[in-house]
This record gives structure tokens, sequence and C-alpha cells, in this order.
């Protein structure tokens, strides 16, 4: 896991993140530092590769497995709840075409289609990025708002491989919340000492 120079607010969420992740009690619960976005080759051809080349927050989020529960007017949740900041950035989990659209059940949306037909839906977006366009995974398509038929800013997502929908929950979990092992690394990285030159004055 490659771990970019961070700053003191980076390295305080990250902090906060892995003890999130070390301390919750209920496996149901995640709290997402994102990861960074998978190179295409670790997932080209290979039918264990993970559905999400990144996690659909690129920040701080928290979600659980909200998979079929009720919903007004007797539907049942298809997809996950990730709660986070109004306004914090909403990317593409995946290379293919971003198409903005409007209803009244998920506000401002967005439908992001695979080359191979997987499809992901985000929905209650405070505002789109752009327009609908061709994007890469880890492109900036929005922003967390609270649109449409929601209560407090978070992002609906769900995931439909081949076009149909799935519990998107387990393809989350692995694209947003980092292994033990990453954490460690990355903290590892945090406590390196810091080398430093001294520079003569000049004369």
């Amino acid at each position: 896991m490659f771990i970019p120079s961070l700053s003191r607010r980076s390295r305080a969420a990250l902090t906060a993140a892995f003890a999130a992740v070390a301390i919750t009690a209920l496996p149901a619960v995640a709290h997402a530092e994102p990861r960074p976005t998978r190179a295409p080759a670790e997932t080209a051809s290979d039918e264990t590769a993970a559905l999400l080349d990144a996690c659909p927050i690129s920040g701080p989020s928290t979600f659980e497995d909200s998979w079929g529960w009720a919903r007004s007017g007797g539907r049942r949740h298809e997809g996950i709840d990730m709660i986070a900041d109004r306004g914090t950035a909403i990317v593409a989990v995946r290379d293919g075409y971003a198409q903005f659209k409007s209803n009244r059940l998920g506000g401002r949306s967005i439908w992001l289609t695979a080359p191979n037909g997987d499809k992901f839906y985000y929905a209650h977006l405070d505002s789109w990025e752009g327009e609908s366009r061709d994007v890469t995974a880890g492109d900036l398509i929005g922003y967390v708002g609270s649109s449409g038929n929601a209560r407090g800013p978070h992002l609906h997502f769900e995931t439909l491989p081949g076009g149909s929908v799935e519990n998107p929950f387990p393809h989350t979990f692995g694209a947003c919340v980092p292994t033990p092992a990453e954490l460690a690394a990355a903290l590892d990285r945090l406590n390196a000492p810091t080398r430093w030159t001294r520079v003569p004055p000049l004369s």
C-alpha cells in the first residue's frame, strides 16, 4: 500500500480511522477512510477481483449492512447509506460512463455504467461535479448531500453487477475499509522518524 506524505489533518483522520476500525464491535458497521484507488491491472481478468476499484466517498464515512431493510411504501432498501459530512467528495468506483439524473426519491443521482455492463447507482447528492461524461475510477463526480427523499447528508449507493442489483456492503467494505496490515503499515510510516537537512545561511 502506497501512503503519500500526509498533512497533520490527514494523519489525524488516518489515526481516527484505525481506532474506529479497531474498536468496532459489530462486523456489520464500518467506519471508512478510503483506500487508494486500485490499479486496473489488479482487477482485470480475475474472477475473484473486487467489484469496486475505488471507494464511492473520498473522505471519512460510516456505513452498515442495511440491505433489505424496510422503507416507506412497502419498499426494501436496495443499497447502503454512507453517512458523511455534506459536501464530502464522491468519486467514480469504476471506469465507465457517469450519467447525471434527478428523480423524486433519489434527488440528484448518478448512474455509472462500466464497459462490461456493471452498473452503480449514487443518490441524494448535494451537487454534481461537471456534466454526464466518461470517467475513470477515482474521478470526482459529485458531493454528499440530502436531496430527494433523504434525512440528513449521506450517499445511498447500489451495486448492480451485470445490471442486477445485489447487496453492496461486502464490495464497499472491501474498497473503503483498510485491512489491519494496511493500517499497521500506514501507522508505521506516520511514526517513522523524519530526516531533516540543515541548510547553512547564505554568506
